[in-house]
């Protein structure tokens, strides 16, 4: 039996996908999500959203009162929370740099709403003003790391983002543990730490613990 350690609270359905296959798992937040406070434009063109965390806490706040003509988001998890929130999605990229290409193309000159954290990275507005478009960042949460020392070696480790990877780091090191991410930027960041890392096919926790077992297996296909 070998020991994952998944640095994002798992739900009992994903935890069975580890335990089913006779794997032990270890599971816990790496990062805080802190809400702020914000205000909303009355009426948005071009909204975009990287991640679920911004999407719950922008329509918790906002309902549905404000008019928004085109959304655009990373990740299926991004998508189906929208979506859950009775929002039509126009375009849904694997990663931001796939997000900012795809816009930059057919957009230059325009305005885009950018929901996001205080930590966000600079992938996605850097691409966007490269054509000349306007990004109006709204921060709407902070994230703060949660520190914990392991003492225990794991055989496998997941992340699910960059500040996740970041707050691992702060008082752990890799060993020879493979490091399997959500994504690409995700596992840039985990390379900083060491060679031995991995990315799922699709930017969703199940598919990171499928990569995990193939990885366990030594099936790489």
């Amino acid at each position: 039996m070998k020991t994952l350690l998944s640095t994002r609270k798992l739900s009992p359905s994903q935890r069975d996908l580890i335990l089913g296959r006779g794997h032990a798992v270890v599971d816990y937040n790496a990062i805080q999500i802190i809400p702020l406070d914000f205000e909303a434009p009355k009426e948005i063109d071009k909204l975009i959203f990287t991640s679920g965390n911004a999407v719950r806490l922008f329509f918790e706040k906002t309902g549905k009162q404000i008019p928004i003509k085109e959304i655009y988001c990373v990740g299926i998890k991004t998508e189906q929370k929208l979506i859950e929130y009775g929002q039509k999605v126009t375009m849904t990229a694997n990663n931001s740099s796939e997000l900012g290409q795809y816009l930059i193309k057919k957009y230059q000159n325009q305005d885009f709403l950018f929901v996001c954290s205080e930590q966000r990275l600079d992938i996605l507005p850097d691409l966007l003003k490269s054509a000349k478009n306007h990004v109006f960042e709204l921060k709407i949460y902070q994230i703060k790391p949660v520190l914990h020392r392991f003492d225990q070696k794991f055989d496998g480790i997941l992340f699910f983002s960059p500040s996740g990877v970041d707050s691992y780091f702060q008082n752990n090191t890799a060993g020879k543990s493979p490091l399997i991410c959500i994504g690409e930027t995700t596992a840039k960041e985990a390379a900083l730490h060491t060679e031995n890392v991995w990315i799922a096919k699709q930017a969703t926790v199940e598919s990171v613990i499928a990569k995990t077992i193939k990885v366990l297996n030594n099936d790489q296909e």
